[in-house]
């Protein structure tokens, strides 16, 4: 007998044990497994030619809208960067300081999805590197004069200015911050990287962590170099965006329970996946244009003379804001508000202001409203959609945080098997490795998982057994022979 023969003579044969054991117990409540649902994101939160934008941007990759839409926003927010805060009352401000970070598997169109919006910051950064080369030829030829004439000052080097990086070491951080007075994105295709290597070689006890915390609250931060000078800089301004795979999400489960709440300031979406094929649709140079222009438009935004824009509401646009808050809060207040969502939801306090700061702004340089508009009820309307669509990802997100090896197990297997209709053989879970599955014991351990937890039944099928998923709420009376 070949190796198929004998594995599926294995796997045959563990079920018929499993189903023997079950028949001696009493009846068994089965329960379909519900999978935490999440919103699609509501592109219509942008101005009409932004969402066209990410909706083309989605169709051409053929991946999520979630996987453009949500770095628009960390990117709108750092090229508003210092220039703009928005104010809730007389000792409550923020800035844009937004941090995403999207899940998608390999290949699901993340690193292209970042990438196309991330354009007109390339392009953006190739000009500031070419002034900053003519700046540079300039002063050479500044200085050797200078070398004949020292009656008059020396020069005073150019300086690089830059809007993203992609090297996160605090040093480096520090070392760009202080010749950046707008605002730095921190972008990360693998973004665990960063969050993991915090904790490098000090179990998260140095200082790294706590100048990271730093940058998310915009507090001054100082950083000492063995050699030099410490660096002082009284008002950092840094978003972040990057991608995640589902499989490294799960070692960020050690942060999620830090007392910081380092994790809790990520906006985290893990959407759907895409099913992949061929398409002709591409992104118009209409919807290229005007991201770009946007970008621009925000990056020419000027502060006031004496600091940040203080931006304002409007009296209806102050009592949506009010509106959204108290349910928040009582949200919070309820008896059974799981305790796992307090960090993150403490966060969306403070997201509620700087999203509608960048909804506001991304409709100024739209033209759907005047440059010194207040924030008003649409505004905020747009912003409270946002917000309901990102509790939706949070709840999946730390559901999944919280998931030991099994119920990790468990959902991979549901999610495979709904693709399939709902049923598979155990020979079906070797050949396409589900879950994991290696051998004909691992599979029959499986269903067992599967069985034992309500959410499915084996079913005899000739020769063979069927997994099946349970589909509705009952009690289990099935024949196993029939």
């Amino acid at each position: 007998m070949n190796m198929t023969g004998i594995t599926e003579l294995e796997a045959i044969r563990r079920a018929r044990m499993m189903r023997r054991s079950l028949s001696d117990l009493p009846e068994k409540l089965t329960v379909p497994f519900k999978t935490e649902a999440v919103e699609p994101f509501p592109v219509e939160v942008f101005p009409e030619p932004l969402a066209r934008f990410a909706a083309e941007g989605a169709a051409s990759l053929c991946c999520p809208v979630d996987f453009l839409a949500m770095p628009m926003l960390s990117v709108a927010g750092v090229l508003i960067g210092n220039s703009t805060i928005i104010r809730a009352k007389a000792d409550w401000e923020e800035y844009a300081r937004i941090w995403t970070l999207i899940v998608g598997d390999p290949g699901s169109g993340k690193t292209p999805a970042l990438e196309l919006v991330l354009e007109p910051l390339h392009v953006i950064q190739r000009e500031l590197a070419d002034r900053f080369e003519a700046a540079q030829a300039a002063y050479e030829e500044d200085v050797k004069r200078w070398a004949e004439d020292k009656s008059k000052p020396k020069p005073v080097p150019p300086v690089m200015e830059q809007v993203y990086t992609t090297d996160t070491t605090i040093e480096a951080l520090a070392e760009v911050l202080a010749r950046t007075e707008r605002g730095l994105l921190i972008y990360q295709e693998e973004a665990a990287g960063w969050v993991l290597s915090l904790n490098q070689y000090k179990g998260g006890r140095g200082s790294d962590k706590q100048h990271a915390l730093s940058l998310w609250n915009g507090a001054p931060i100082m950083v000492n170099r063995r050699g030099r000078q410490p660096t002082y800089i009284p008002r950092p301004f840094v978003g972040f965006t990057g991608g995640i795979q589902p499989e490294i999400l799960g070692q960020l489960r050690n942060e999620m329970s830090e007392s910081d709440g380092f994790i809790h300031r990520f906006l985290i979406v893990s959407p759907d996946p895409v099913p992949k094929k061929r398409t002709e649709a591409v992104v118009s140079e209409a919807a290229k244009w005007a991201w770009d222009k946007a970008c621009r438009s925000l990056m020419a935004l000027e502060p006031a003379e004496d600091g940040p824009y203080p931006l304002g509401f409007t009296a209806d646009g102050l009592e949506a804001w009010h509106d959204w808050i108290d349910a928040h809060y009582e949200e919070q207040n309820a008896v059974d508000f799981p305790d796992h969502l307090r960090g993150p939801w403490a966060k969306l306090e403070s997201y509620s202001l700087r999203l509608a700061l960048v909804l506001h702004m991304l409709r100024v340089v739209c033209r759907e409203i005047p440059d010194d508009a207040d924030v008003d009820a649409e505004t905020m309307v747009r912003t409270t959609r946002l917000l309901s669509y990102l509790k939706s990802h949070t709840r999946r997100v730390y559901a999944e945080l919280r998931e030991t090896p099994e119920d990790r197990k468990v959902r991979l297997a549901v999610a495979w098997l709904q693709k399939r209709g709902g049923e598979a053989t155990l020979r079906d879970f070797l050949t396409y490795k589900v879950a994991g599955t290696k051998t004909a014991s691992d599979a029959c351990n499986l269903a067992d998982l599967l069985t034992e937890r309500g959410h499915a039944y084996m079913q005899k099928a000739g020769r063979t057994y069927v997994v099946k998923l349970v589909t509705e709420l009952e009690t289990e009376g099935r024949d196993s022979d029939s």
